[in-house]
């Protein structure tokens, strides 16, 4: 038996969209996620608008236990809430800056430090299961025409137990 810490990091820049997700380690059958960290940035700017870009839409981010290769928007975490989700939160948005009366944003959609999941799932099954982390906005009925997430990038840190 052995322990160790498995680490995966990505950027997607050029997404233009509301959601987005991705497979970050692929957990073998027997093997156990033990603990993990975790962070995600969206990132993006809009211009020339007097308000604020998503209206009253939230953002939800979350770190899933699904089957290995399923693809990363197959759940997200407003759409498939009741997927297995090892850790599921809502993301406030931080970094706005004004430049002129004509406003532009610079926004950015992240953790100030790492969230902690103490959560554990095993891979009892005879084919692999990964750790998906994926995110989503809820576009409400008064979100700016125009306004999507052009990129975002994410880290894990996950403890694995090996049999």
């Amino acid at each position: 038996m052995s322990r160790g810490w498995v680490r995966a990091t990505g950027t997607f820049p050029g997404v233009n969209n509301f959601f987005d997700g991705v497979e970050a380690i692929v957990v073998s059958s027997g093997q156990t996620v033990l603990h993990a960290f975790w962070n995600i940035n969206i990132w993006g700017s809009w211009g020339s608008v007097s308000q604020y870009p998503p209206g009253s839409s939230i953002c939800r981010a979350g770190i899933g236990f699904f089957d290995d290769g399923i693809g990363g928007t197959t759940n997200t975490p407003i759409s498939q809430a009741s997927a297995d989700w090892m850790d599921i939160t809502t993301i406030c948005p931080v970094g706005q800056i004004a430049t002129s009366t004509n406003v532009d944003w610079q926004y950015n959609w992240q953790f100030e430090q790492d969230r902690e999941i103490k959560v554990q799932r095993k891979a009892n099954t005879a084919t692999d299961m990964g750790l998906y982390i994926a995110w989503e906005f809820s576009v409400a009925s008064d979100a700016v025409s125009g306004f999507n997430l052009p990129g975002w990038s994410f880290s894990i840190d996950a403890y694995v137990n090996t049999p």
